[in-house]
């Protein structure tokens, strides 16, 4: 078994069974910490897909509230509490077409009695507008993130475990 300490250099009887000893350690390590990468890639993945998901609900929320808050000259939209709430966001076009197309299946059914609505529906229209463009701001930056955290991840598949030679030479003892 290898250690810290090198007491004797390795003689030609044992040097292939401390070299395949070796190999077979460090060959796991590198298996353990590539899994645990990849489970880190995939819970950011699921985070970021989760968060854009609840901007996305946010961002309808927010529309519907200036909908039923409409002035006189306002853009006459639908009170409509359904899935097409969602799929109006997407006249918006950045970021909002790409985070549905991403992230946007199975959203939850907006309700006309969700306490985030209620809420919202009693601000004033100019803060619904300002808190649309900062959704719209934060859901562009997550939506980046959530694109290169996929990008890595693909590209994560494509490399797996392209060195897993390890060089026993370069960490074995040496003679006094």
């Amino acid at each position: 078994m290898l250690n810290s300490q090198c007491l004797a250099p390795a003689t030609d009887g044992n040097s292939e069974q401390i070299k395949a000893h070796f190999v077979a350690a460090t060959k796991s390590q590198t298996e353990h910490e590539a899994k645990a990468a990849d489970d880190r890639r995939k819970a950011r993945l699921s985070s970021l897909r989760e968060e854009v998901r609840q901007l996305l609900c946010e961002a309808a929320y927010v529309e519907l509230a200036m909908s039923a808050n409409r002035d006189l000259f306002d853009e006459a939209l639908p009170l409509d509490f359904s899935e097409a709430a969602y799929q109006r966001l997407k006249r918006h076009k950045v970021p909002f077409s790409g985070a549905i197309k991403l992230a946007g299946s199975n959203l939850p059914k907006p309700r006309s009695d969700d306490p985030t609505y209620l809420r919202l529906r009693e601000s004033k229209r100019d803060a619904l507008k300002r808190r649309f463009d900062a959704l719209r701001d934060k859901l562009s930056d997550r939506l980046g993130e959530l694109v290169d955290a996929q990008a890595k991840m693909m590209n994560g598949l494509k490399v797996e475990a392209q060195g897993s030679g390890v060089e026993f030479e370069r960490y074995a003892c040496k003679g006094t």
